[in-house]
C-alpha cells in the first residue's frame, strides 16, 4: 500500500493539511491551557462558576488573536527557511478595485444565505444548535473591542491565508481545481467542529475558493471573509438587534434586498469580471528541504510580475 502512488498522494496531502491546521489549533488550545491555569491557581477555589465563565468568554477571543498571530509568524518563519515566501504562495497579488467591492458587498449578503442554512440545519440537529447559540452568547460576553478583531480582523486574515493560500496550493498541486474548491471548502467547514457553523462554513469556504480563482489574488477571499464577519458582528449588536426586532417589516425587506438581489449580483459580478487563473507552478513543501524545490522564488516572482502586467492592461 505504502508504494501505491494514490495512496502517497493522499498521503502526503494529508500530512501537509495536518501540519498547516495543527499548528493554528495546538497555538489556540495551549494558549486556553495556560491561561485557565494560572487564573484556577490565582482564584482557587474562591472563584465562583460566573467568574470563570466570564474568563472563559474573553480568553477564547483573546485565545483567537494569539494563536492567528504566532500561526502566522511561524508559517513565514517556516517558509522563509526553505527559500519560499508564505505572500508568494498565498498569492497575495494586486487585484481590480471592481473584484474588491464586489467581495464585499457578497461577504456581507452571504451572512443572510448563512442564516438561512444554519436555521435548516437546526432543525435536523437541535442538540447542536443549543450549543451553537451558548458559543455565540460567550464570544458576545467577551466584550466589543476583542470579538470585532478577533473575529473581524485576525480570523478572516489568517484562516485565508491557510485554507486558500496554504491548503489550496497543497490540493492544487496534486488535484483538480473543482476538487481543490470542494475539499477546501469541507475542510473548513470541519475546522470549525460544530455542525451549525460547519455546515455554513463549508459553503462559504467554497465560495471563498471560487472568488480566489476568479481575482486570482487571496485579497479578495479576505475582504469576502471579512465581509461576512462584520455584516455578522453587527447584526449581533444590542441596538442594532433591538431595532430589528422593532421594525420586523423593514428588517425583513433589507434581508430580502441582500439575499436575492445583492448576493446573486455580487456572485455573478466576481465571475463576469474574472480573470484567467494562473496555476504558476510555485510548488509548496511543507516537510521536505529547500534543495527540493523545484521553482526559484526569483522565476516566481517574475511569473507574478507578468500576471500583473496582464491585469493592468485588462484595466
Amino acid at each position: 500500500m505504502l508504494s501505491n502512488p494514490k495512496f502517497k498522494k493522499v498521503l502526503s496531502v494529508s500530512l501537509a493539511i495536518i501540519a498547516i491546521l495543527g499548528i493554528h489549533y495546538l497555538i489556540m488550545n495551549l494558549y486556553i491551557f495556560i491561561a485557565v491555569s494560572v487564573y484556577g491557581a490565582i482564584v482557587g477555589r474562591s472563584g465562583d462558576a460566573e467568574s470563570w465563565q466570564s474568563f472563559i468568554s474573553s480568553q477564547a477571543v483573546i485565545a483567537v488573536i494569539v494563536a492567528g498571530v504566532v500561526a502566522l509568524l511561524l508559517y513565514v518563519m517556516h517558509f522563509n527557511a526553505r527559500k519560499q515566501s508564505l505572500w508568494q504562495i498565498s498569492r497575495f497579488r494586486r487585484f481590480k478595485p471592481i473584484h474588491g467591492l464586489l467581495g464585499l458587498t457578497a461577504g456581507m449578503s452571504a451572512v443572510f444565505l448563512s442564516g438561512l442554512i444554519v436555521q435548516a440545519v437546526a432543525q435536523i440537529f437541535p442538540g447542536a444548535y443549543e450549543r451553537f447559540l451558548q458559543m455565540v452568547e460567550m464570544l458576545d460576553r467577551s466584550g466589543t473591542i476583542p470579538l470585532v478583531i478577533a473575529v473581524v480582523i485576525v480570523a478572516p486574515f489568517i484562516e485565508e491565508v491557510m485554507f486558500r493560500g496554504l491548503i489550496f496550493r497543497v490540493l492544487e498541486q496534486k488535484y483538480a481545481l473543482l476538487t481543490t474548491v470542494l475539499v477546501q471548502g469541507l475542510l473548513f467547514g470541519a475546522y470549525h467542529m460544530n455542525v451549525i457553523q460547519g455546515a455554513y462554513a463549508a459553503a462559504l469556504g467554497v465560495l471563498l475558493g471560487l472568488s480566489l480563482i476568479w481575482t486570482g489574488s487571496i485579497w479578495i477571499p479576505i475582504i469576502v471573509h471579512f465581509g461576512n464577519n462584520l455584516m455578522s458582528t453587527v447584526l449581533g449588536l444590542e441596538p442594532v438587534a433591538a431595532f430589528i426586532e422593532a421594525n420586523e417589516i423593514i428588517a425583513g425587506s433589507l434581508v430580502m434586498v441582500m439575499l436575492l438581489v445583492v448576493f446573486p449580483l455580487s456572485i455573478y459580478g466576481l465571475y463576469r469580471n474574472r480573470v484567467v487563473f494562473a496555476q504558476d507552478q510555485v510548488l509548496i513543501h511543507v516537510f521536505e528541504s529547500e534543495e527540493k524545490v523545484e521553482t526559484t522564488e526569483e522565476d516566481a516572482w517574475t511569473r507574478l510580475d507578468e500576471i500583473d502586467k496582464l491585469l493592468d492592461r485588462e484595466d
